[in-house]
């Protein structure tokens, strides 16, 4: 990803080089023929180059997408402009007028985008059978490459770095070396420009090398960082995890040793029993508590309504506590699904256990979101092999990746069948990640889901890629210093 997405970079950025320099020209010419054929044509090619430069910026973000499209369809208005006003050819006359509305440009981009570079080649090639300008050869299949470029954009779209991406991107890369080879003929006598655009293709192929050379160490770099980050924060919040716990079992000790839920579990009494343990989920900062009886069928639970058949004996948590022992761990069972549980027996005279209390704590989006504020980190619960909670937003940037089931055999065999924490590479919706899994276990051991943190590769790259500009920026900036006493050098040898 990170590869293509520099070599995006290249490809723009040398494109807005060549139309650059056919904007050049095309403004020196203006200084000799002053009139609006040769004014267009400039402007054409700056306003491309611009467009161009905007898309080589669309690797560090997709803020320029919509200013590019926009301006690469005007430049190209203005190009075929130019075409249609050049004489002798005859053509026919067209008069027509029309209008979109913007949302549609946008929409339609790529199909406008391809529609324009078909005219401009069919408009030059006429150009080039009728008057026998066969320097426009090179300038005909620049502009039909690039046409099949937009085509294939608007048919497969352009969003992922898939075949048809590289396909496009190969085609629009060979239109740009035909155009750079329409615009070597016109340098051929011109030996001051022709060294300083030498001067100015090598500059910008040794910095492309460089950048690409240094940005790919430093990404490695941050990857191996992040990773180390990633593994730590999940300790930090296998510690969390393991403190809540600590704490839930705790309160369900001191729960059933209160004298009053003691009473009402003995006599039954289920309205003492509400009240009891409504004021108890607000002193305690409880998400639930449920109250079974002796033979683990429930007789109040916080979390809506129970029959008289339901039971909580299933739950190795309560198995354990009517053993004579508080116990917890994360479990799964009743309306609270997946839950973070802690349980104690409650005796009543005597030795006599007469029921249990069952404390805890929802491992949802609340919990989720609250160990992100800790890492600053996405974090995610999985439900063995199934996305319970997590902070990460599907595509539609508005709903969360829950449901989702993970599919990586590395992380079934390692984490939930050998236990170990490990840190890996995933894809989650088409989106690479990064992650540490760290395997969560019941109150016996056995391991029932996952704690991950993860990061996104879009973030590293991003990173990366604004390393890449800044560099790129430098070199620019040393290249035009460099290029100024060049021309003045170059000027006097021409002299």
């Amino acid at each position: 990803f990170f590869l293509l997405n520099n070599l995006h970079f290249a490809a723009e950025a040398f494109g807005a080089l060549v139309f650059a320099i056919a904007a050049w020209f095309a403004f020196d010419a203006l200084a000799i023929r002053r009139d609006f054929l040769t004014a267009s044509r400039g402007i054409g090619f700056a306003t491309l180059a611009v467009s161009q430069v905007m898309y080589a910026l669309m690797s560090m973000g997709p803020q320029y997408d919509s200013s590019a499209k926009i301006i690469s369809i005007i430049g190209l208005l203005f190009v075929l402009t130019n075409l249609i006003l050049e004489k002798p050819v005859n053509r026919p006359s067209l008069k027509a007028v029309g209008m979109l509305p913007g949302a549609l440009i946008l929409f339609y981009s790529h199909y406008i985008a391809a529609v324009l570079y078909f005219l401009i080649a069919v408009t030059s090639y006429a150009q080039y059978r009728k008057e026998t300008k066969k320097i426009l050869k090179p300038f005909v299949v620049a502009f039909l490459l690039l046409s099949l470029s937009a085509l294939v954009f608007a048919v497969y779209g352009d969003a992922d770095l898939d075949t048809s991406w590289i396909v496009a991107r190969a085609f629009e890369l060979l239109g740009f070396f035909s155009l750079a080879r329409w615009v070597w003929q016109y340098l051929s006598a011109r030996l001051r420009e022709e060294v300083v655009v030498i001067f100015a293709s090598m500059s910008f192929v040794i910095s492309i090398a460089v950048t690409l050379a240094f940005s790919m160490i430093l990404i490695g770099q941050i990857q191996i960082a992040t990773e180390a980050n990633l593994l730590a924060s999940t300790k930090v919040l296998d510690s969390s995890l393991t403190h809540r716990e600590e704490e839930l079992r705790a309160k369900a000790r001191l729960l059933s040793m209160l004298p009053e839920l003691q009473s009402a579990i003995s006599a039954k009494d289920f309205v003492r029993l509400e009240s009891v343990t409504t004021r108890l989920l607000e002193e305690e900062n409880l998400n639930f508590i449920t109250v079974a009886d002796s033979d683990g069928y429930v007789l109040y639970r916080s979390q809506g309504l129970s029959n008289r058949s339901d039971s909580v004996s299933a739950l190795p948590v309560v198995q354990k506590a009517f053993s004579g022992q508080a116990a917890s761990g994360v479990e799964i069972g009743g309306p609270e699904r997946f839950a973070l549980r802690a349980a104690a027996p409650v005796f009543g005279n005597g030795t006599t256990t007469v029921g249990v209390v069952v404390v805890g704590s929802f491992l949802d989006s609340a919990f989720v979101d609250g160990l992100k504020k800790i890492t600053g980190l996405d974090s995610t619960v999985l439900q063995k092999d199934t996305i319970f909670a997590s902070t990460v937003l599907s595509s539609d940037k508005r709903t969360r990746i829950e449901g989702l089931k993970l599919t990586d055999q590395s992380f079934n065999s390692r984490v939930l069948m050998g236990g170990e924490t490990i840190v890996g590479k995933l894809t989650i919706e088409g989106r690479p990640f990064i992650g540490s899994f760290l395997p969560i276990k019941d109150s016996t051991g056995n391991i029932v889901g996952a704690l991950s943190t993860l990061r996104s590769q879009a973030e590293i790259v991003t990173i990366a890629s604004r390393a890449n500009l800044l560099t790129l920026v430098a070199v620019a900036i040393i290249m035009i210093i460099l290029i100024i006493p060049l021309y003045i050098v170059t000027r006097r040898l021409e002299e």
